[in-house]
């Protein structure tokens, strides 16, 4: 049987919309085609530019620094003064600021110190040390410096400002309603004793700190009388002197940032205090002729009660002393005084022995340039071991380990010391004035580092009485 007309015409139409619908994806196809081609070509461009700029850039950094390198001279010579002396250097120009400061260190007048180089126009090249010399100074040929010191001006004479110039030693008497102070004439060997009735010296107590510097007594921090007996804790930060020729003249200074109690204080030739420990690791400093009171530091660890000792006018010493949860830390922190910026670091020692759980007294052992640490105790069960800290290199930032180790002695320190440091009063003896009650007592040591203890019976008879 043949096709129908119609239904042949039906089957033709729709083969040719068929045709036609291969024809248009295959259109269709070549124009996607063409666009991923387009944007290949596209992507292709933009990294070839990219890379182009990359590459434009790097040529003018190297073109740049070859401009830098090429400079007007090809080395400089610097005077450099410090103090009365000058020095010459040549140097090239492309070298760093950083390497002026390598010259310096020979310069030094004082070791393990920080200084800045200043230029005519008070530039500091501290702030300059990665450029070069002839980028800094461009088309000179000579230049001049000086060199400045950056740390504590501290005095190396320490016999002439306050060996010599202190004659009282001081100390506060909290037992007996007013403020007492017990004051020791070095020059006479004997004690005096007098009743102080100031509102100023109400607030301080056995938790409050003090030190001797030049006849003035200092006194600070302690626990507010309000919360005594109780379990709460609420430290002062009040701040006085007590000039102990004049016991009328009696100055508040400047509040610490900090309150505190405690805490240890120490007096640094020729005018500066440091405050530190009493539950806080921040540590600050007074200037007393500027009588001016900062933060100054800040240690590693909260160290209460420890001993404080600078050897050379320029490492300060903090030994053991006990955290804010009463434990007894076996450990030295050491800080250089004569940085700007002063830091804090654990001390690297070899312990032939270690701290015990007490207080310890310092004392310089001339003889063999040694730390003697005497261990103090509040009763005559005293037997823990005085210690002997070794300190190696002279400034105490040798390349040698410093040493600990116990050191022998017949006499126990059987009192209670605040100020937990012998005062030299002279070449041969150093003295300390223990806390006491009844009597005064006085320990002394002299060149072979032998304690002896003298009771003055008497001296007390004037607040007893």
């Amino acid at each position: 049987m043949g096709i129908c007309t119609s239904t042949k015409d039906k089957n033709i139409k729709a083969n040719q919309k068929e045709k036609g619908k291969d024809e248009e994806n295959k259109d269709n196809e070549k124009k996607d085609s063409k666009t991923d081609d387009k944007d290949k070509e596209k992507e292709g461009n933009e990294d070839k530019n990219s890379k182009d700029e990359e590459n434009k850039e790097k040529e003018k950094e190297e073109n740049k620094e070859q401009e830098k390198k090429e400079y007007t001279y090809p080395q400089i010579t610097f005077t450099i003064e410090n103090k009365d002396n000058e020095y010459k250097e040549t140097v090239k120009t492309t070298e760093k600021i950083s390497s002026l400061f390598t010259l310096i260190e020979k310069y030094k007048k004082k070791k393990y110190s920080e200084y800045d180089l200043i230029t005519d126009d008070e530039v500091c090249l501290s702030s300059k040390l990665t450029e070069d010399i002839g980028s800094v100074f461009p088309d000179k040929q000579e230049v001049s410096l000086k060199m400045l010191y950056m740390g504590l001006e501290i005095s190396l004479e320490v016999k002439n400002d306050y060996e010599v110039t202190t004659t009282l030693l001081g100390e506060p008497l909290f037992d007996y309603g007013n403020i007492c102070l017990l004051i020791f004439h070095k020059y006479e060997n004997y004690f005096t004793c007098e009743i102080i009735k100031n509102e100023k010296l109400l607030k301080y107590n056995h938790l409050s700190s003090y030190c001797n510097c030049k006849n003035v007594l200092y006194i600070c921090g302690g626990e507010s009388k309000e919360n005594k007996g109780t379990n709460n804790r609420n430290y002062i930060s009040d701040f006085t002197q007590i000039d102990l020729f004049n016991l009328e003249s009696i100055n508040e200074l400047p509040m610490m940032e900090e309150p505190r109690a405690w805490h240890s204080m120490i007096f640094i030739p020729p005018k500066f205090i440091f405050i530190i420990g009493g539950d806080t690791k921040v540590v600050e400093i007074f200037d007393i002729d500027k009588k001016k009171l900062s933060p100054d530091s800040e240690m590693n660890e909260i160290r209460n009660e420890c001993t404080l000792f600078v050897l050379n006018d320029s490492i300060l010493y903090a030994f053991s002393g006990h955290s804010k949860t009463g434990n007894y830390l076996k450990n030295i922190e050491k800080c250089n005084l004569r940085h700007s910026k002063r830091e804090w670091e654990i001390v690297k020692y070899k312990n032939n022995t270690e701290f015990q759980d007490c207080f310890y007294i310092s004392c310089f052992y001339k003889e063999s340039s040694n730390l003697i640490l005497f261990a103090a105790n509040e009763n005559e069960n005293n037997n823990f071991d005085s210690l002997k800290f070794e300190i190696k290199g002279g400034e105490g930032e040798g390349e040698e380990e410093e040493v600990l180790d116990v050191y022998e002695t017949d006499t126990k320190l059987v009192d209670v010391c605040p100020e937990k440091i012998f005062h030299p009063i002279n070449d041969n003896i150093s003295v300390l004035i223990p806390l006491t009650v009844n009597t005064a007592t006085l320990y002394s040591v002299g060149k072979d580092m032998k304690l002896e203890k003298k009771v003055f019976p008497d001296a007390l008879k004037k607040i007893l009485d």
